[in-house]
This record gives structure tokens, C-alpha cells and sequence, in this order.
């Protein structure tokens, strides 16, 4: 963790990562991403193979519903490389980092903390970062580096084809107007 933080060169969304690890503290572990030797011992478990059952299942059942169209499954692992890359460059990121700083800002103006904090007020901030919920239409558009379910090979892509032609893609701005 202390290692991806320190590629992320922009303080706000460093401080943003560092906040959403410190709320997930507790499963840090179960929930980061896997390495390269990792997922491919996962890949030759009987979750990854029931896995791919059910995907199979649920594109049998688009095409069933939705004559004429077809899913196509992205299912490769996205690295941790990738994930901290778009964590450093998508807006998204960025606008959601500097509505986390001020708000981490005006709880400092709120409230009456000292120059050099005792227990008490490093409890009430700790209780802050708890509690922070963003605003949920302008949340990140990517997952934290090294949380994604990407990165443990249990998310997927899917993409909604009509012959070779892309209708609707993974991209979340298009769900509003293809995908509903």
C-alpha cells in the first residue's frame, strides 16, 4: 500500500487513496489486488472455472432477451500498473480528491482543533474520515489502486454487440443512455 501511495504524485488524491485504505483497513488483505503469479494459480481454481459457467449463463440469457444482440466479456486482470495510472490522470479522480481535501479542510475550520492535537481530536478527525461519504453522482470512475475487483479477477467487462458493431461499452458515462 505505502508503495502505491507513493506514485501517486498528487497530495489530494494521495490523501484520497490513503483515506478510502484507512476506512478498508480491516480488509486490505483479502481485497488487494493479485499479483501476476497469484491469478495464475487462480486461475486453475474451481472458482474461476465455476466462474466462467456463470458468465457463460448470463450471455446465453442476454442473447435469449435481446434478439439480435450479443455480450462480449472482457476477463483479463487490470494491474495494479493500470489502476494507479488511472488513478493519476482521470478527472474524476481529481474533482472527487479536492471536494475530500476541502471538506477535510472545513472540518478543521468547524471544528476547534488544536495546532498539535491531543487524543481526543485525533479521535474526532479519525470519526470524520469514518464517516465521509462523497457525493454519490460524482464519485471516482476507477477504484483505488490495488482494490479493484479487476486487479482479483472477479469483475468483468461487458460490452453490448450487434454483429461486429459495439451498441453499449464499459465506459460509465454511456450507461444512462445505452445501457438503461
Amino acid at each position: 500500500m505505502q508503495q502505491t501511495l507513493d506514485r501517486i504524485p498528487d497530495f489530494s488524491r494521495k490523501i484520497l487513496a490513503a483515506n478510502v485504505y484507512f476506512r478498508r483497513a480491516d480488509e486490505l488483505g483479502k481485497a488487494w489486488s493479485r499479483t501476476s503469479k497469484e491469478v495464475t494459480g487462480y486461475k486453475k481454481t474451481d472458482e474461476y472455472a465455476r466462474m466462467f459457467v456463470e458468465i457463460e449463463k448470463v450471455k446465453q440469457e442476454f442473447a435469449e432477451r435481446n434478439s439480435g444482440y450479443y455480450l462480449k466479456v472482457n476477463i483479463g486482470t487490470r494491474s495494479l500498473e493500470t489502476r494507479i495510472q488511472k488513478w493519476n490522470s482521470l478527472r474524476s479522480v481529481g474533482r472527487t480528491a479536492r471536494e475530500f481535501i476541502d471538506s477535510c479542510r472545513q472540518e478543521f475550520s468547524d471544528s476547534v482543533y488544536k495546532v498539535m492535537p491531543d487524543s481526543i481530536e485525533v479521535e474526532r478527525f479519525r470519526a470524520f474520515l469514518r464517516r465521509y461519504e462523497f457525493d454519490k453522482d460524482r464519485v471516482p470512475t476507477v477504484a483505488t489502486p490495488g482494490l479493484s475487483k479487476h486487479g482479483q479477477l472477479r469483475a468483468f467487462d461487458f460490452k453490448v454487440m450487434k454483429g461486429r458493431r459495439m451498441i453499449a461499452g464499459a465506459n460509465s458515462a454511456s450507461i444512462p443512455t445505452k445501457w438503461d
